[in-house]
This record gives structure tokens, sequence and C-alpha cells, in this order.
């Protein structure tokens, strides 16, 4: 049959069953069917432009695995065109290595599965991308698969987000837990989410105690000024940053410093506060430390500085009170009188000597001792000293370190330490004294002002009276406090002693609790100098001399008692009251002058300097330093240097002729 049979049946049968002829037909319905026709390519233009910019790579597989069909984000991906990629096999176009991460999820897409996975997919450059993968089968109504569409999106970006995001919480979470400071996250409602290994260590409560409630760590003394800053931090949104105490799971306390932070979440709403605490404990007592040697220095500048003038003052007393009563029958009523002004002056002298000692200006003369040797030979008098109702134990330590340190200044501190101790036991009671060597390292060091490592003598006096509180051991090295009665005590003996053992580089431990009695530690640094025998004093009547003193003094009183006193012993006197007086009177002396005797604090220049021009004037003369205060300019902290004669104000009539003839027989030989 032809087609135009075909057509002319075709015809007859649409006459027949519609009532439409072939042109009635074109009339009405040829209209609509372009109508649908244009729409449909139409819809299919704005389906492919719809497909094309959707963001991901879209494409239709067929059973034998070709691509029928890519979208533009696929040409882009690989950049090559649909016709380099459609009728192609899926390997082909993605390379064997992605092909064999997506071939067993391929199988089941053409088995009818719908897969959605996640892989990783390396470009055509080289570079590796994450994408997320779904097929679909397309399933015929009969069950058949004619292929799949597969959709990819490109996770590149959001699993580099994740990556960082995971680095970031960890690199978080690492510092959270190698914080050495405790912090704890607490929720909105104030409950405890977190705590940092350093809280449990610091505080004692672990994470498993404390989760999901309130830390009962806040003192009731504390806890309106807590709910204060978390008031205000509520209310201003931003850190406060405030000093408080918070309680261990023990009950101790601890001073800390509170800094503390919200933490906001979606649209900056609030989920919680994190606090950071810092344990400052330490900080505040070498605060309170150095408080206390900052009070204690200044008053020792104070005391070395008005120690000058009042030894001269004393110097004047006391001499020409010693002189007037040697030519007075002591029967006389003006020589007893004279007793009473020197008895007070040399009072007034062993208060000035204590307050020096406590400036760690008191003039020392260091020799390298066996400390146990020199406590030995002192424990019969300190016997004597504390009484017989009370027990002194000498317990010394085994080989002892040697020490350099002036031994009459071991006899002060164990003086003041043992009757400081005896004050502080009501009737009976046992003080024991014993000595050991140790070695302190940096870590111990550091929590004590003044402490260096090494090795030292450690002294200790104990006692089983009375005890401190913690008020007064804050106090007792102060000058002047006491906790004695009136006229029982100068409040300088625990104050001589600080200053003794600063001077001589060392430091005090005082450990007291009321009622259990109270031990003091004295610790003196070691040397490696090699201890020398002690040589006996030689003690004889002063002799006279013939020799020419040279005295310069600015205190015209002081100068004329030594010119007095050197006269009466034989001596030829020269006297100057400046230092540039002297240079001038040396240079015009037509004889020899054996001694300058000078005081170290002076107008113009001090001794020191003026020995030196001195001697450009006269090689090899003598040179005796006097001084109320031991100023460093021949001492370091009071510390007489090495070959340095030195007569401390004030002195007596006796003290300055021995000392003078001491000095220049050492000339003679």
């Amino acid at each position: 049959m032809t087609d135009a049979e075909k057509e002319k049946r075709y015809a007859s049968t649409r006459e027949k069953f519609l009532g439409l002829s072939l042109e009635s037909t074109r009339k009405s319905y040829y209209p609509q069917l372009k109508k649908q026709l244009k729409i449909h390519i139409e819809n299919e233009r704005r389906l492919r432009l719809l497909v094309d910019n959707l963001p991901a790579r879209i494409s239709y597989v067929n059973t034998d695995q070709r691509f029928v069909f890519v979208n533009s984000r696929y040409e882009k991906a690989f950049g090559l065109t649909r016709n380099d990629m459609v009728g192609k096999t899926i390997e082909t176009v993605i390379g064997q290595e992605n092909y064999a991460r997506a071939k067993h999820h391929i199988q089941d897409a053409l088995r009818g599965k719908e897969v959605t996975y996640q892989t990783p997919f390396k470009g055509r450059k080289g570079d590796t991308q994450w994408l997320e993968v779904t097929y679909i089968p397309d399933i015929h109504s009969q069950g058949d698969v004619s292929g799949f569409y597969a959709l990819s999106l490109d996770l590149t970006e959001k699993k580099l987000a994740e990556a960082s995001l995971r680095e970031s919480e960890g690199r978080l979470k690492a510092i959270f837990k190698a914080n050495p400071n405790p912090v704890v996250v607490y929720d909105a409602q104030g409950f405890t989410q977190d705590l940092n290994p350093a809280f449990t260590e610091t505080f004692g409560w672990s994470l498993d105690e404390v989760k999901g409630r309130r830390i009962p760590f806040v003192p009731e003394d504390q806890k309106e000024t807590t709910a204060a800053k978390i008031e205000e931090i509520y209310r201003s949104g931003k850190p406060v940053k405030f000093l408080n105490k918070r309680l261990t799971k023990k009950g101790g306390t601890i001073d800390v410093i509170v800094s503390a932070a919200l933490i906001k979440g979606h649209k900056g709403k609030v989920s919680g506060m994190t606090v950071n605490l810092i344990d400052i404990s330490e900080q505040k007592k070498l605060e309170n430390q150095l408080k206390q040697a900052q009070k204690m220095e200044s008053v020792g500048r104070l005391a070395g500085g008005i120690a000058h003038d009042f030894n001269n003052m004393l110097g004047v007393i006391l001499g020409y009170a010693e002189l007037a009563m040697k030519d007075l029958d002591p029967t006389s009523p003006v020589y007893s009188n004279l007793k009473e002004i020197d008895q007070a002056a040399k009072r007034s002298a062993n208060l000035t000597r204590q307050l020096l000692a406590f400036a760690r200006r008191q003039t020392a003369v260091p020799k390298v001792i066996d400390l146990n040797e020199t406590i030995s030979g002192m424990i019969t008098m300190l016997r004597r000293l504390i009484g017989e109702d009370i027990d002194l134990a000498w317990t010394p330590g085994a080989n002892p370190w040697p020490v350099k340190i002036d031994p009459a200044q071991i006899d002060q501190i164990l003086a003041n330490l043992c009757v400081n101790a005896r004050d502080a036991i009501a009737n009976v009671g046992k003080i024991t004294i014993g000595t050991r060597n140790v070695v302190l390292d940096k870590d111990y060091c550091e929590t004590k002002i003044g402490c260096a490592p090494g090795q030292y003598m450690m002294l200790a006096v104990s006692d089983n009276g009375t005890g401190m509180d913690r008020q007064t051991l804050e106090q007792i090295f102060d000058p002047f406090y006491t906790t004695k009665g009136i006229g029982a005590g100068t409040g300088l003996g625990l104050s001589t002693v600080y200053g003794i053992v600063k001077q001589n580089d060392g430091f005090i431990d005082v450990y007291s609790e009321p009622g259990e009695g109270t031990s003091f530690k004295v610790y003196l640094p070691a040397t490696d100098e090699t201890i020398r025998p002690m040589e006996k004093s030689n003690i004889q009547t002063v002799a006279t001399g013939s020799e020419t003193v040279l005295v310069v003094e600015d205190e015209e009183s002081i100068l004329r008692f030594c010119s007095d006193v050197l006269k009466k012993f034989g001596y030829t006197i020269l006297s100057a009251r400046t230092p540039f007086a002297a240079i001038e009177l040396t240079e015009r002396h037509p004889n020899p002058i054996h001694l300058m005797i000078t005081d170290v604090v002076m107008p113009e220049m001090n001794g020191n300097d003026l020995k030196t021009h001195i001697e450009k004037v006269l090689p090899g003369i003598k040179v005796l330093f006097m001084s109320g205060y031991t100023a460093d300019v021949i001492m370091h902290r009071g510390i007489l240097e090495e070959n340095m004669h030195f007569l401390q104000k004030p002195f007596s009539v006796h003290s300055l002729a021995a000392k003078v003839r001491e000095v220049l027989d050492e000339v003679e030989s």
C-alpha cells in the first residue's frame, strides 16, 4: 500500500469515527499542536538552562556505562565539550583511578538501587577534590533499568572548612587541656560543663563530680563580689577580671585572679561562660615578703643615716666623760655623776649598734669558721642566759661546711634567738639548737625572697613556747616591734638577727603556730675557703708612742677629743677639719707622718678618696678609718674590705689608743 493510500484510509477512518475531515483537523488541531510544541521546546530550553546552571555535575548514563547527556558543569570540570564526552564510557572520561572507586556504586545503580556516597576525585591537573555523588536509576514501568542519572556536588571547600574546624577545635582542646591555669566552662544556667586538668589539680574536683552541677568553691565572704561580677558580665557582654578567693575540695583557700567571658553561639546568643583562674597564692606571699623587706630596708636606711651624727655625739660624751673620770677621785660626787653619763651613753651606743646590725651596716670582720665549733663554745654562756628552768639541747650536724662570718655575729644571732625563745616559754620548756648542711634548689628559692640556690649551713633555734599567730609573724622583724611588756624589750633583737643574716648573704625562715612553739632557721652560705686557726688575743696595757699622727675629722669636738687623747699617750698630733686641709698639711709638713686617722664620711671627699691622695704624697703611710656609719666606700654592706683598719664610733680612750698602737706596730713589723 502506497503512502497516499495509507493517508486516504487514515482520513476515511478519522471521518468515520470523529466526524472530522482532514481539512477540518488541520484547521482545528494543528494550531494547538504547534502551540504545545513551542511550549515543550521552551520548557526543554529552560530545563536545559536550569540543568546547566545547577551547582552540580549532572549526567545521564546508559546501561553500557556511556554518557548520553552531560551538563555544562561537566564540561568545566573536565575541560571537555559535550561532544567529547557523549557516547564515551565513564572510565574513559573520569579516568581509571576515579572509576575504580566508583565502579561498584555504578553497578548498584544499574541494578536499580539509588546510591549516594562521598569520594575523593583526582582532577586532570592532579588536584584532588571531594565529591558527593548520587546515582538515580532510570526505571521503566516494567521494572527495566535503561540507565541512571548522576549528580556530583563539589564538597572540597566544605571538607577543607571541616578539616580546618577540626584542627582549630583540636588546637583549642589542646590549649584548654595544657593551660597551666585552672579553667571551668559553664552553660547559660551556670552549671558546669567542662574542667581542664589544671583545675582538678589545683582545686581537687574532677569533671565527673561536678558536670551538670554548680561547684561549691566560692567562699561565703566572696559570694557577693562574685555575684556582682557575673551580673556585670551579663549586663555589659564584656569580659571581667577581678581578685578573689576560691575554696578547694578539701576546704583550703586560694587567692586567685578571676577572668570570665561569655560564650556566644548562633546570632550572638549566650550559651555559657568560661572562667580562667590564676593562682596567685605564692605571688601574694612573695608580695608580702617583699613589702616586709622594703619596709625594713627603709628603716635600715633611716638607721644608717642617723647613726653617723648620733655616734659622733655619743663619742664626744663618752670620751670626755672618761677623760674627766680619770682626773677625779672615785669617791667624788662628780665622779658618780659622770659614771651615770658614761653608762647612759654606752647604752645608747649599744642601741645604735643594734640599729646598724639591723640596717646591715654594722662593722663586721668575717672569718672562715666551723659553725659547730663556734656554737659549742657558746653553749655554757647560753645556758646561763636562758636560766635553769629551760632545757637547752645542742644537736650539731655531721661534717659541717665552713661559713665565712664574723664570729661575734654568731654570738649576736644565738643570744637574740635564745632570749626570744626563753621569753616565749611560760615556765619550764625546751630550746633546741641544731645545725646541718643543706642544698637549696631553684624551685625552693623561687618561693623565698633573698634566697639564691646553693649550699648552706642551716642553724635552727626551736622552742616549745606559746608560738605566734600570722599577724605577729608578719611583724617580728620590724624594728621596735615587740610583744613584751613596756620596759621588757626594745624590739630590736630579731631585727638585729635579720640584718646580720642579710649582711652575710643568707636568709631566715620562721615557722610558728599558736600553742605549738616557734622554729627559726638561719641559712648561711657555705664557703670553699679553708678554716684558719683562731688567733688568741693578747690583752696588755696600752703602750704609749712618739710617732706623728694626722687626724682628719669634720666634727670639731671629735677632732679635739682624738687629739687630746693621743697627745696624752705621747704622740705628735697634726689635725685637719677637711680633706683638702689635710692634703695641704701633708704637702708642707717637713717631717715624716706615720699614721693618718680619718673619718669615712666627710664634706669635699670621702675618707677612702683622701687616702688615695695622701698616699701619693706619703707612700707607705698607714691609715685608720673611723666612722659611726660604715659607708660602702670602705666596706660592702658593713663587711670590711681586705687590709682596711677601722674603728667604730663611739669609742673609748682605751680603744682609740689601743687601735692606734696596733696599726703602728704593724707598720714597724
